[in-house]
C-alpha cells in the first residue's frame, strides 16, 4: 500500500506550528512499515522526546490514474476511514531548520494507525459552501476545519 499524505491543509495546525502555507502542496510518503497492524500498540521511538498525532481522513484509492479532471476524481476512491498520523515533532523541526526533508519524522515505523475502512458511495456530500458533510451509521460531521484542495492542486 502507498500512502501519499498532504501537509499544511489545516489552517489552525499551521498556526499552531508557527508555520506558514506553501503555495504548493506538500506531499511525503509513508511506507508499508509505517502502518501498525490491527491490535498492536504504538511505542515512542527512542530516537524522539516529541511525540504528536493527529487525525486524519483518509480515502483509499481504487484505481489507478494520471492527470485526472477535477470532476472525475470521485470515481478513483471508494472508501473511507480514519487514521493517526504520528510525527516526531522534535526530530522535525531539526530537519526543517536545516532544509532536509522531513519523512524521516513522519515515516519512522508503526508511525500510522489506519481504521476500519467504510464504502464511501452515499456518504460524503459537498454543501453549497465547499465543505464536506460526511453522513456513517447516521451521524453527520461537517468538516468546517478542512481548507479545500485549489484548483491547481488536482491532478497532481
Amino acid at each position: 500500500m502507498k500512502i501519499i499524505c498532504i501537509g499544511q491543509n489545516y489552517l489552525k495546525h499551521i498556526e499552531e506550528l508557527n508555520s506558514s502555507r506553501s503555495k504548493t502542496p506538500v506531499i511525503f510518503l509513508k511506507p508499508d512499515s509505517s502502518i501498525i497492524q490491527k491490535n498492536q500498540p504504538f511505542f515512542i521511538p527512542e530516537f524522539s522526546k516529541e511525540i504528536h498525532y493527529e487525525v486524519e481522513i483518509i480515502l483509499k484509492f481504487s484505481k489507478l490514474g494520471k492527470h485526472i479532471d477535477p470532476k472525475f476524481s470521485n470515481k478513483y476512491y471508494n472508501q473511507i476511514s480514519l487514521g493517526i498520523d504520528f510525527t516526531a515533532r522534535d526530530l522535525q523541526k531539526k530537519l526543517k531548520q536545516s532544509g532536509q526533508p522531513w519523512e524521516k519524522a513522519k515515516a519512522f515505523d508503526n508511525s500510522a494507525v489506519i481504521g476500519d475502512w467504510i464504502d464511501i458511495y452515499g456518504t460524503i456530500k459537498k454543501t453549497n459552501k465547499g465543505e464536506l458533510s460526511i453522513k456513517v451509521e447516521k451521524w453527520e460531521m461537517l468538516s468546517k476545519s478542512l481548507q479545500p484542495l485549489p484548483d491547481k492542486w488536482h491532478g497532481l
